[in-house]
Parts: C-alpha cells; sequence; structure tokens
C-alpha cells in the first residue's frame, strides 16, 4: 500500500484481492459474473465518486491508458467537485 500525490490510499494489485467480498455477496451488491476481454477496463469505485462525476466524465477518463493516472484523476475530480464521502477508485485493465 502506498500514498498518491493529493489522491490518498492507492490499493496495489495482490490487496485488492482481499477485499471482503463475502460482505458484499451478502448485502446483494455482486449480482454475477461476466467474461473480461483483452483490453476490457474495469472501474471499482465508492459512493464519493460515482455520485459526484457523471457517466461520461467518467467514461471519457476511463479511456486513457495509464490505469494509475485514471484512477488518480477520477479521485482528484470528485474531491474537486465537493464530495462530501470517502472517494476510492480501482481502476484494472485487462491486457
Amino acid at each position: 500500500m502506498r500514498f498518491g500525490r493529493r489522491t490518498g490510499l492507492i490499493v496495489e494489485a495482490a490487496e485488492a484481492l482481499v477485499t471482503p467480498l463475502a460482505d458484499a455477496r451478502a448485502s446483494g451488491t455482486v449480482t454475477g459474473a461476466a467474461p473480461v476481454a483483452s483490453g476490457d477496463t474495469l472501474l471499482l469505485c465508492s459512493d464519493g465518486l460515482h455520485g459526484v462525476l457523471s457517466d461520461a466524465a467518467i467514461a471519457e477518463l476511463l479511456q486513457r491508458s495509464n490505469v494509475e493516472e485514471i484512477a488518480s484523476e477520477l479521485v482528484e475530480r470528485a474531491l474537486n467537485s465537493g464530495s462530501t464521502d470517502n472517494v476510492t477508485a480501482v481502476v484494472v485493465r485487462k491486457l
């Protein structure tokens, strides 16, 4: 785990694997599985991000090539837009 400039905590890939998935399943958050193809980009974020930024703004940023920069920019934009909740973004792209 490390801290990025002005963006807070950045979780390394190995740490993302230990997320309490059982709790998410119990709450009904996880609804199923879908195939992920090469080049697909996935975003896991808190409501402090998706509740503040529009889908169009998020989609635009997800087109960039560097996933670490995407995550940092998403968090920074949400904070600058006045998010009053915690802001978390994990961006993964399948190679």
